[in-house]
């Protein structure tokens, strides 16, 4: 049986990579190092109004953060300025107008954004990566060896493991000449054996598009002039207009066509688009393993809002509640390879 791994921010936290909500810890630390401790003055005012959104109970991790922002945003236009101008935001003994509110949510989602790019790459003293991925791969492979990756996660824990276990690495990317980076050709080969399958949906922090090209670091913090190819980490719909996106998600459609299994670790499931391609993918008769501490209510709260979203296939959906680390790697490739055997 084809199995499919899809991975969310869960199954990269033993590696050191930040879940949502703790992210929106390390962005409240970036904010102080960006503006400081000022106590008056308009700084202060500011420190204060970004540290209030962060801060707020209802927004409790960086995905809530970062929407709320883009939201307020969004509505911005001229007729909203011309009226509310001079007016001032009170709460909490804030007091501003709105240009230098806006001034100051489009730093805050700045701050996000470097905060993701300088804590999703992972050092190469970060340990159990081989030890973790190489479990699973060895039980999910099957007789090619070779196992297919689909992720959300900006990461490059995947590539670390790749790298250090000398796996051949399919993803899209081509060698560049002088070896440096790599060239995205949208480059897939649906036969090869021996190899690590990996499809990004929302990019990471080792691309760039610089010029014409779209390139893959070899070491993340290797950032040169270009814009970062990442996929903002709002729980709205996603854009996935602007290449290589499209293509990524035409791939992710080809490999869940053809499987039996899919096992998705520390996904929670909140983005619509990617739910719907992976109910499909049940719906064909494909079984599906839920790792996650959470993973109950992520499938009863975010998955079948609508009952009848997951209506008749329930029965081929398991969950096991637990957290994916050093402790209990083991305890989950056996369940999958007990799975595997009895199909």
């Amino acid at each position: 049986m084809k199995t499919v791994l899809f991975l969310g921010a869960g199954a990269s936290a033993f590696a050191g990579c930040p879940t949502t909500k703790k992210l929106r810890e390390l962005t409240l630390g970036n904010i102080h190092k960006r503006l400081g401790d000022p106590f008056v003055g308009s700084e202060s005012v500011r420190l204060n109004f970004l540290e209030h959104i962060v801060k707020d109970t209802r927004l409790d991790d960086i995905e809530k953060v970062y929407s709320c922002v883009d939201h307020i945003l969004a509505s911005h236009n001229m007729y909203s300025r011309v009226v509310l101008d001079r007016m001032t935001y009170g709460h909490d003994g804030i007091g501003m107008n709105l240009l230098d509110m806006l001034g100051a949510l489009r730093t805050l989602r700045s701050i996000i954004h470097e905060t993701m790019l300088g804590n999703f790459a992972v050092g190469s003293g970060q340990k159990d990566i081989e030890k973790m991925y190489g479990s699973l791969v060895d039980v999910v492979g099957g007789a090619s060896g070779s196992v297919d990756i689909i992720t959300t996660n900006y990461d490059n824990v995947i590539e670390t493991y790749c790298n250090r276990t000398d796996a051949r690495l399919v993803d899209g990317f081509v060698p560049s000449r002088n070896g440096d980076h790599r060239v995205w050709k949208d480059s897939w080969n649906m036969e090869d054996d021996n190899c690590v399958r990996l499809v990004k949906l929302h990019g990471s922090v080792t691309w760039q598009r610089r010029d014409s090209e779209i390139i893959g670091m070899m070491v993340p913090g290797s950032r040169g002039k270009g814009e970062d190819v990442l996929v903002e980490p709002t729980l709205d719909t996603k854009d996935y207009g602007d290449e290589p996106l499209p293509q990524l998600s035409e791939q992710c459609d080809a490999i869940l066509a053809g499987t039996g299994m899919l096992v998705v670790i520390g996904y929670s499931f909140r983005d619509d688009a990617i739910n719907k391609k992976i109910m499909d993918t049940v719906r064909r008769g494909a079984q599906m393993l839920v790792v996650s501490p959470s993973a109950e209510s992520d499938v009863r709260e975010n998955l079948r809002p609508d009952a009848k979203y997951i209506k008749g296939i329930r029965s081929k959906i398991e969950t096991m509640p637990e957290e994916f680390g050093r402790d209990g790697i083991a305890g989950l490739c056996e369940h999958v390879k007990t799975i595997l055997d009895g199909d």
